[in-house]
């Protein structure tokens, strides 16, 4: 579904300045006041300047700003409801081998559409958990919970691969088991012409982080 981002779109352009600005600006404050986790590493970053006439991010930041503000504590609620903490941590004490994790990894990207074994990780007490917060978020496209290999605990839809250990969206948030809040670049989708993008969190567990969150948002509903 999601494309880079093409040099077409002016005020898709505008929205992902606007969205690292205000990320860079709200979070800043409010990782002070939670203590866990850490810090930011956003990855994004403002598109080309257009060679048209563009109104000042200033001009509708505000507005953007009072999204953004919304957002991280939705994704900090999901990572912290009951369902989700000991979902990750039964997953965690599960003796899952990284050849169990690669061969479930290949059975899962082989298969065509949903699959009977992929169910359990989208029909379980996690998955509900997730849903329920996002049926009540506009704009959530996506989102699913990792442990602390980077293999998949549960998610809302069918996700493109079983094991992202290997993807920064695990190993930023993750953070070796320090936990740091993760914003990737926007990405456009050309069907639907609208941006979306993802933010990782860690799971916590007191000071340790014991798995990650991911969360898709589609720009022009958030």
């Amino acid at each position: 579904m999601n494309a880079k981002v093409p040099g077409v779109d002016v005020w898709g352009r505008v929205a992902a300045a606007i969205l690292f600005a205000a990320f860079c600006a709200c979070d800043k404050s409010d990782s002070s006041a939670r203590g866990n986790p850490p810090h930011v590493v956003a990855a994004l970053s403002a598109a080309p300047a257009s060679s048209g006439s563009v109104p000042p991010v200033s001009d509708v930041a505000a507005d953007y700003r009072a999204r953004v503000d919304t957002f991280l504590p939705i994704i900090r609620r999901m990572a912290a409801v009951a369902e989700v903490l000991d979902a990750v941590k039964k997953q965690n004490a599960d003796r899952l081998t990284p050849e169990d994790i690669k061969k479930l990894d290949e059975r899962w990207t082989a298969a065509t559409g949903i699959a009977d074994f992929m169910r359990p990780y989208m029909e379980n007490a996690c998955a509900k958990a997730l849903r329920k917060v996002a049926s009540e978020t506009r704009g959530v496209v996506e989102a699913f919970v990792m442990d602390k290999r980077g293999a998949l605990v549960c998610t809302v839809s069918k996700t493109s691969d079983y094991w992202q250990g290997d993807e920064a969206k695990w190993q930023k948030s993750f953070n070796e088991g320090k936990g740091a809040v993760f914003i990737d670049k926007p990405l456009f989708d050309d069907s639907s012409q609208t941006y979306s993008f993802q933010a990782s969190l860690p799971v916590m567990e007191g000071s340790q982080a014991i798995g990650a969150i991911t969360v898709g948002l589609d720009v022009a509903r958030f």
